[in-house]
């Protein structure tokens, strides 16, 4: 998994093990494995270890003890090391596609907001025109053409409202 060859092994594999894990990955998992090891019998961690190209993989590390000594202290476990890699990267790849998406989504909202307001403004003045031209016109002619913008107007205020009513709901 790590590809390394016959020989480029360590005498002492386990040194040389815990030599090929992620600096940042180390602290934060010897010491929880033998406690684990030596308390429940047994860990799964997730960690990083280096390759022999010079890359860390993921690594899934499962281990169990299977040998105890006469006072109780893990003297063999077994286990394996699952490559995670590929996992990892999608999660990576989803996580950062999440956090984009709800950039992008408060970005949306706070445009759609703000164009709202700024809209509803005049909208709101012409409305309030509309309405003092048709106290003060007869014409029968004019007030039907008043009736229409005041319709529209009162039409495009409705969808104003209710893009400001969802941008307050996101």
């Amino acid at each position: 998994m790590l590809v390394y060859t016959y020989g480029k092994m360590a005498e002492e594999i386990k040194e040389h093990l815990l030599n090929k894990i992620h600096p940042e990955d180390r602290q934060s998992i010897e010491a929880p494995a033998k406690t684990r090891l030596s308390n429940d019998g047994g860990y799964e961690l997730e960690f990083r270890m280096l390759a022999d190209d010079g890359s860390y993989k993921w690594i899934l590390s499962r281990a169990k003890v299977v040998a105890r000594d006469e006072e109780g202290k893990p003297i063999r476990a077994v286990g394996t090391h699952t490559d995670l890699t590929t996992r990892k990267q999608y999660e990576l790849a989803l996580q950062e596609a999440k956090e984009q998406a709800e950039t992008t989504s408060l970005a949306k909202s706070a445009f759609l907001a703000n164009m709202s307001h700024e809209i509803r403004t005049p909208m709101n003045s012409i409305l309030g025109f509309t309405y003092l031209l048709q106290r003060d016109l007869t014409e029968r002619n004019h007030l039907d053409k008043l009736n229409k913008i005041s319709l529209s107007g009162k039409h495009l205020l409705g969808i104003i409202n209710d893009i400001l009513d969802l941008s307050k709901i996101e």
